[in-house]
């Protein structure tokens, strides 16, 4: 106790609502660089297949190949596997992160946000460790390895969600949760960017999962030391943030019902568009973050240095925007400029269909990779506007369940990270597959994004639900 009351004075002039959040974001920046750089790194695990030769329609838009790229990829490649094996792999994590989200919004609702999120990620920074001799074990090793490390990011979303909830005063909740979320685009653009610089710079693939996965478990390591669930447990917190904190949310501060209101909560419209336009969100961001890096360096033939780079870019300005539109959002709740519900609404419904454009030209920039780049790059900008929306909108309608409506809604989610691989492979057939094969699968994420997102303009709200304070005998468990 003693050196905790010495740090308290040493810690107690900064806001420690600010560092969770922090914290957080690195976390979940980390979680991200593990999952996106996956597919990046399946590329240089495996041997280059030779085509088969096929004919072709006239219309097949084919790029140059660097041949001095190609020969070096080819010598680095350890397995032969094709396409579809590896497409397995990237939805073997979905299997597991959809099985789990429902999961880390109740266990992080019910035990604690913090040691929900530090499980989560420390097993996932294990499983990083143990992919390269997984893989050289057998093929269908590594595939349940990627199921477990889904398993543990599966807790984290969703109680991360819990964690903002009992945190955020509601002024400041946008910003909050920009700030937490961005560890999202820049953990993606970060992992991206570097692994493409490791992998064409370190000998073999495998330094990528041992720098990650180490880095990995040593945040868990620190957010064991400064993390906290709530800020009543905080040791290093003045009264004066404490009591800021618990008035300006007071309702949270009450006795949690001891019910959960499952049958309001499933048919809550609100909820229900909640669910279907975070399912576009969460569309494009696997999409982006899984798919792109295999379309940069398998079909505009970017090599692997430039290929992570270039894939990086999209979410640099995703990380932006969303820091950005964070900070206006909360302005314009704080003074009364608009409500919450319209905030909420125009930020989120705008953030899934400002993407769309670019997402369909890009599929139309050919070869051009400049114009590529450039028009994915401005469709996460605007992409970046849902953090201050969607992923405050569980807290809005319900902060004594928050983690829970996240749960939900990040499962439905995360079936659809589940069926992108299949997509791909169903539109994408051939070894050396041309632009106008990737086209289509552009322009079914686009149609997905355009359908989900319009139930949000009619019923979602920024209100919270009645159901929130529902008193025990009221709603069967």
């Amino acid at each position: 106790m003693k050196f905790l009351r010495k740090c308290r004075g040493c810690c107690g002039p900064i806001a420690q609502r600010y560092v969770i959040v922090i914290m957080a974001a690195t976390g979940l920046g980390f979680m991200f660089v593990l999952r996106n750089t996956f597919s990046l790194i399946l590329t240089e695990m495996t041997i280059k297949q030779e085509a088969k030769p096929q004919r072709q329609n006239s219309s097949d838009l084919f790029c140059p190949k660097d041949d001095g790229n190609k020969k070096k990829t080819e010598d680095k490649g350890e397995f032969k596997w094709d396409s579809t094996d590896t497409q397995w792999l990237i939805s073997a994590y979905f299997y597991g992160y959809a099985a789990c989200q429902f999961p880390g919004g109740f266990l992080g609702d019910l035990l604690g946000a913090k040691i929900v999120i530090n499980t989560g990620l420390f097993v996932s920074g294990i499983c990083a460790l143990l992919s390269p001799c997984s893989a050289r074990l057998h093929y269908w090793v590594l595939f349940v390895v990627r199921i477990v490390m889904g398993l543990g990011h599966g807790l984290v979303i969703p109680a991360l969600s819990s964690l903002v909830g009992k945190w955020s005063p509601p002024t400041e909740r946008s910003l909050m949760s920009a700030i937490t979320y961005s560890g999202i685009m820049f953990g993606s653009a970060a992992g991206i960017g570097t692994s493409g610089l490791i992998l064409g710079s370190l000998p073999g693939w495998e330094p990528a999962f041992y720098i990650y996965g180490g880095m990995m478990v040593a945040w868990c390591i620190a957010f064991q030391i400064v993390g906290y669930s709530n800020p009543q447990d905080h040791p290093f917190i003045t009264d004066r943030e404490q009591t800021k904190i618990e008035e300006s949310i007071a309702k949270q501060s009450k006795k949690k019902p001891t019910k959960i209101p499952f049958r309001k909560m499933f048919t809550s419209l609100p909820v229900i568009a909640f669910i279907l336009i975070n399912f576009g969100h969460s569309w494009l961001v696997f999409f982006v973050g899984v798919q792109i890096p295999i379309y940069m360096k398998t079909v505009l033939n970017f090599d692997i240095k430039a290929s992570g780079i270039v894939s990086a870019l999209p979410y640099l300005g995703m990380w932006l925007s969303g820091i950005c539109v964070g900070i206006v959002s909360d302005y314009l709740i704080a003074h009364e400029i608009t409500s919450v519900t319209l905030n909420r609404r125009v930020f989120g419904i705008l953030s899934n269909f400002l993407p769309v454009p670019f997402l369909i030209g890009a599929s139309y920039a050919g070869c051009d990779k400049i114009t590529a780049t450039a028009l994915f790059t401005c469709m996460m900008l605007f992409k970046g506007m849902s953090y201050s929306s969607l992923k405050t909108n569980p807290v809005d309608l319900a902060p004594n369940f928050a983690g829970i409506i996240m749960g939900i809604a990040q499962t439905f989610s995360a079936v659809g990270g589940l069926i992108i691989p299949y997509v791909v492979t169903l539109f994408v057939k051939k070894e050396e597959a041309s632009i106008n094969d990737w086209r289509k699968t552009f322009m079914f994420s686009a149609a997905i994004l355009i359908l989900v997102t319009v139930p949000y303009a009619f019923w979602g709200t920024g209100v919270q639900q009645s159901w929130n304070d529902v008193q025990d005998g009221e709603e069967d468990n």
